[in-house]
């Protein structure tokens, strides 16, 4: 005999917010530049994180929660590495399938 179980999430569970990006549009050579991403929902809390080149950013991150937003700010030197790339925001608490993503094109 085949058992077949169906688990559900519990009603709290509410999906992350999408991430939106701010900061300057252009960037000066060799400033320090600030951008944050902010998830304005979710429960469980989101977790946010920055990709460049399709690899996590872990160094100039400072996360801050405030009631159900959460949003990391990247800090970094904009350097000729970073001219007409693409920087990207994701989202996610484990109540999608997928992340939840946005990106910055930085010129």
């Amino acid at each position: 005999m085949l058992t077949i179980s169906i688990v559900f999430k519990a009603s709290s569970q509410i999906p992350p917010g999408p991430p939106v990006i701010a900061g300057p549009q252009f960037q000066v050579l060799n400033s320090q530049i600030t951008l944050t991403c902010t998830s304005a929902r979710g429960n469980p809390t989101p977790t946010v994180k920055w990709f460049f080149d399709r690899t996590e950013i872990t160094t100039g991150i400072y996360t801050t929660t405030a009631g159900t937003a959460v949003t990391a700010s990247l800090t970094f030197t904009a350097t000729k590495n970073y001219h007409l790339e693409v920087l990207e925001c994701q989202v996610e608490n484990g109540v999608l399938q997928n992340p939840l993503s946005t990106t910055k094109y930085i010129e």
